[in-house]
């Protein structure tokens, strides 16, 4: 007994501090159970806080969609949207991240991300009808800037969209700076030029207008030069009117009404719609005491006049009915028409025979970036070091493609239980990437200061890689994948593939085991990119092609001289300086044409990836 009570004395003091103590938080629901989840494990894995990986993307699609708002901070959105799709693929994610792509001109990434959405299970409806029109617009960018001159025309339709075309008295003055220097950094787009002829007509500067029309005439297309010719007809028509209006006020005010009369009578002649005009020079000519031109005058302008107008012709002609048998005839005489002719609008009949100035394909290269798409789905906040450490964004700007680098992310990442597949090519196409190609025949641009030349294609012919006999291939069996095999092949042929982390390995083309599932493949060959690709296996699906991209570098030519051609190891091309290359790795011999000879010749190594200049 005494014994019981000395324990009972003991513990009571360690009862009472331990009921003064403060109660356990406990976790979020969706978290009890999970407890026994080590620090340093949820640390270096922050989806772990997370109730599930839908919420985990959600998380980092948030805080991207936060960032991107400030056009500078665009890399570091990207690579949020990369952690929010390695986390899980979600059609919102996938959509912003092909947006932002177009915005750091990696068309082929933009389309590639946007067919994702296309292939994507769960994806909303309407976020693939956008994916669908996104879709559309870089691959216009890319048909566009394809060409030599292409990103320069866009970088025109980019500035020449925005301007009013039909701006008020306010904002004329703005239109025309706008255009003036769209002209200065544009010189051959005939656009500007004719909006420029259309506000200057609008301001009542016929003068300029027709200078301005006249040279868009000269370098518009074939097929919109006899509608620029029908509207310098009009404007120099305008031209010819307001300078007979002009002379015959000068005439009226040194009391000359005769001459007065006359101009203001030929003005009237040329553009019968304008009454004010007519009614003017039958002033003139009584002020001449010359009624009989005068009643001719208001005779005829009656069967154009409007009722309001008309009543004060009638009123004329009745008060001269007086010294004028003519005039009180006609006073009396209904009129043939009343009110058939409207004032003419000038500025109407100009830009109807102008035409329109921009077309949808225009819009649709040209047209600013849509707007991102995010998750209203409220999410419980966690401390997620993912998404708030520091990180540099520098390795966004930099050339490998982000959606290899999605794929790759994809492929280190389990698939969740019960998580739909897709097939790997939808019926859209494949994920874009370019083959190699022979140079397109070169021609110059119409190279402007503040505006490098675009990029070419390739100007030389690749290796040639014939695929070499297939080794015996090494890894699981096809036995150990089900019986299952796939094709893999790769343009060019003859790339070392690594099937599932090196699971399995072989020279393509060649028969690689594989279950139903999806799988992570790299192929590499001498002289080309690596490429990585995330491939679903199907029984329908028997073959993957992987296209390899030729490792290749840019080199900017210049010289003190701009225009002159350029010779690449010793041939000469239809390239003008200055000029941008992208050739494959290699050494070359780089030359211009000086003095009617060639200049001295430089030797340049060029390197993936990599950005030289070139003075001479």
């Amino acid at each position: 007994m005494l014994k019981t009570a000395l324990v009972l004395m003991a513990i009571a003091p360690l009862g009472i501090a331990l009921a003064q103590q403060e109660p356990r938080e406990l976790p979020p629901p969706h978290l009890r159970g999970l407890e026994r989840i080590e620090t340093k494990k949820t640390a270096d894995d922050p989806v772990l806080s997370y109730k599930n990986r839908r919420e985990a993307a959600l998380s980092a699609l948030k805080a991207a969609y936060a960032t991107s708002v400030d056009e500078h901070s665009r890399p570091r959105a990207i690579r949020l949207l990369l952690i929010s799709l390695k986390r899980e693929p979600t059609d919102k994610a996938l959509y912003d991240l092909g947006i932002l792509c177009v915005g750091q001109a990696r068309l082929e990434d933009a389309i590639n991300f946007q067919r994702e959405v296309q292939r994507l299970p769960n994806a909303g409806p309407e976020v693939v009808k956008l994916a669908a029109a996104e879709i559309e617009r870089a691959q216009a960018i890319m048909d566009l800037e394809s060409t030599s001159d292409g990103k320069q025309l866009r970088e025109f339709y980019t500035n020449f969209l925005p301007v009013p075309k039909k701006p008020d008295d306010k904002n004329r003055e703005a239109a025309l700076t706008a255009l003036r220097n769209l002209k200065r950094r544009y010189p051959g787009q005939w656009e500007a030029l004719a909006l420029e002829g259309i506000l200057q007509s609008d301001k009542g500067d016929f003068g300029e207008s027709l200078k301005a029309l006249e040279e868009a005439g000269r370098l518009a297309p074939r097929s919109r030069s006899l509608q620029l010719q029908s509207a310098i007809k009009l404007v120099r028509q305008e031209a010819d009117f307001k300078e007979q209006v002009t002379d015959a006020d000068k005439a009226l005010d040194g009391k000359k009404y005769e001459s007065a009369a006359q101009h203001y009578a030929a003005a009237w002649e040329d553009r019968p719609g304008r009454l004010t005009v007519g009614m003017q020079a039958a002033s003139s000519f009584l002020m001449a005491d010359q009624v009989a031109p005068a009643v001719q005058i208001l005779s005829r302008m009656r069967g154009s006049a409007t009722s309001d107008m008309d009543s004060k012709i009638v009123a004329m002609l009745s008060e001269l009915g007086a010294v004028s048998e003519e005039a009180k005839n006609e006073a009396t005489r209904s009129p043939d028409t009343t009110g058939s002719s409207l004032p003419e609008d000038r500025a109407k009949q100009l830009r109807d025979l102008v035409g329109a100035l921009t077309s949808p394909a225009m819009e649709q290269v040209a047209r600013p970036d849509p707007p991102l798409l995010t998750d209203t789905t409220h999410i419980i906040p966690f401390t997620d070091d993912e998404l708030t450490a520091g990180h540099t964004d520098l390795d966004m700007l930099m050339a490998e493609s982000l959606y290899d680098r999605y794929l790759r992310d994809r492929g280190s990442v389990a698939t969740p239980a019960g998580a739909a597949t897709a097939p790997e090519f939808p019926a859209s196409g494949p994920p874009v990437s370019k083959p190699p190609q022979l140079p397109p025949a070169i021609s110059a641009p119409a190279s402007l200061p503040d505006h490098p030349a675009p990029l070419l294609d390739r100007p030389a012919a690749l290796p040639d890689h014939p695929a070499p006999p297939s080794p015996t291939p090494s890894g699981m069996s096809a036995h150990a994948a089900g019986g299952q095999t796939v094709l893999v092949s790769s343009n060019p042929a003859g790339a070392a593939l690594s099937f599932d982390n090196g699971s399995f390995h072989c020279m393509t083309p060649c028969d690689v085991p594989a279950s139903p599932g999806d799988h992570f493949l790299t192929a590499t060959l001498d002289g080309y990119r690596v490429a990585t690709r995330l491939v679903t296996v199907e029984k329908a699906k028997k073959s993957f092609n992987v296209v390899l991209e030729p490792k290749a570098g840019k080199v900017y030519v210049e010289a003190a001289v701009p225009g002159v051609p350029i010779f690449v190891n010793g041939k000469k091309t239809e390239n003008l300086t200055p000029w941008t290359f992208t050739l494959p790795e290699g050494e070359y011999e780089i030359a211009v044409e000086s003095g009617g000879a060639t200049s001295e010749v430089r030797k340049i190594t060029v390197h993936d990836q990599g950005m030289q200049k070139i003075s001479f």
